[in-house]
């Protein structure tokens, strides 16, 4: 029998009709999938419009950090953006996709290589603080999450061990209320690693938020290919946050 939900209808592992501003609170999403949303010169990606409401879009000016468009990059089938781990981010400076408040990200990526400590997304506060980031450790078989809120202490796990080239699937949130964060991760060699971190530093990034994919400024930027990247301003439900997952898994064939 198929479960009927907000904006689409679930039969065997196919969502139909489904996109994420169908959630409440969805305040930021990227889908290279959609040719119209980015923008190229010369084959670089000098601007990735956000689909939702808030168009905040990603944009890079200085063509040498400009990410590349690959068709078919994603599993040899589907377009992606890809970083070359160099120099390439993109970023956007914006309040009301990106805060210190509840928060849960979605994100399709494939990491290709790592060199150090390489950032697929940063969402970053004044200076240096870090209120929530993916990141890759220089150890290529294992990927970590780094939490940092304001100049406190990073919280790191990692996943079942992930080799490179895998195509992969991270649910984050955080809760700042109850101080607990969880996260979900899954390719196509692990199926599903799911973790739950209780914190205890309460200090908070300030400033005007900015939001980088592949890095934020240059730095420390990760060699990775990413297709899809969804943010809400909330705490999704667990029927909810399935909901994403499994319409991310099903594009992207996860």
């Amino acid at each position: 029998m198929p479960i009927i939900m907000k904006g689409g209808t679930y039969r065997g592992g196919i969502y139909r009709n489904f996109i994420p501003p169908l959630i409440d609170n969805c305040s930021g999403w990227w889908d290279a999938s959609d040719a119209s949303t980015i923008n190229l010169v010369l084959g670089k990606v000098s601007q990735w419009d956000d689909k939702s409401e808030n168009k905040n879009n990603l944009t890079q000016g200085v063509a040498a950090s400009q990410p590349t468009y690959v068709a078919a990059g994603w599993n040899g089938t589907s377009p992606t953006v890809s970083f070359d781990g160099s120099n390439d981010y993109i970023t956007s400076v914006f309040t009301n996709s990106i805060d210190i408040g509840n928060m849960t990200i979605f994100m399709a990526v494939r990491i290709n290589a790592v060199t150090s400590t390489d950032y697929c997304f940063a969402a970053e506060g004044a200076g240096t603080n870090s209120p929530f980031s993916l990141l890759f450790s220089s150890n290529i078989t294992d990927a970590k999450l780094l939490w940092e809120y304001g100049l406190g202490v990073d919280e790191v796990i990692v996943p079942t061990v992930q080799s490179t080239a895998d195509e992969s699937i991270y649910y984050m949130n955080r809760n700042i209320v109850a101080k607990t964060s969880d996260v979900i991760f899954q390719n196509t060699t692990t199926t599903n690693s799911e973790f739950n971190i209780a914190y205890t530093n309460n200090s908070t990034a300030s400033g005007t938020p900015l939001l980088g994919l592949g890095g934020t400024n240059g730095a420390l930027n990760a060699n990775c290919y990413i297709s899809e990247f969804i943010t809400y301003k909330a705490i999704l439900t667990d029927h909810q946050r399935d909901t994403v997952i499994n319409y991310l898994k099903n594009k992207w064939g996860v």
